[in-house]
């Protein structure tokens, strides 16, 4: 009995993982603090969740979006664009584009992060506005970011 009880338990904790799949987190925040973007990927490309938060009002994006990654850490390139279905309603339409300044592009330390490959860059971003009362798109602002990937 216990030896089933070891395997049933070994089985579920393997198959919690998905092998061969690397994930990457994207993390940027301007300067003021008062714009925050966080975005989650499988695969390096496919989106899995994202947030955009501008004075603690929240934009969410979810894995059902289009998601458009190009990244050369070779060249210094990342680009970043995610989109909603507008359903014939631009007022429900939610989209960020982001791209790294690739002078600013640089290897960063992985010590004390479970990532293998970790950048940071500054980059700008436009985005629709998450805030009420705001104008459809926000001016486009600069972001420090931190960009962490995962082996598979």
């Amino acid at each position: 009995m216990r030896s089933l009880l070891s395997g049933i338990c070994i089985l579920y904790i393997f198959s919690s993982f998905t092998p061969g799949v690397g994930h990457s987190k994207l993390t940027g925040r301007s300067s003021s603090g008062r714009t925050i973007f966080t975005a989650e990927f499988e695969n390096y490309s496919t989106l899995e969740k994202g947030e955009l938060t501008v004075d603690k009002e929240q934009m969410i994006f979810m894995s059902s979006d289009r998601c458009h990654v190009i990244f050369d850490d070779e060249n210094k390139v990342y680009t970043l664009h995610i989109e909603s279905e507008a359903y014939s309603n631009f007022d429900t339409l939610r989209y960020i584009e982001l791209w790294a300044i690739p002078s600013t592009f640089t290897v960063a330390t992985n010590a004390g992060t479970e990532f293998s490959e970790v950048y940071k860059f500054k980059a700008k971003m436009k985005a629709r506005d998450p805030r009420k009362g705001k104008d459809y798109e926000m001016p486009i602002i600069k972001l420090d970011c931190t960009l962490g990937y995962t082996n598979p």
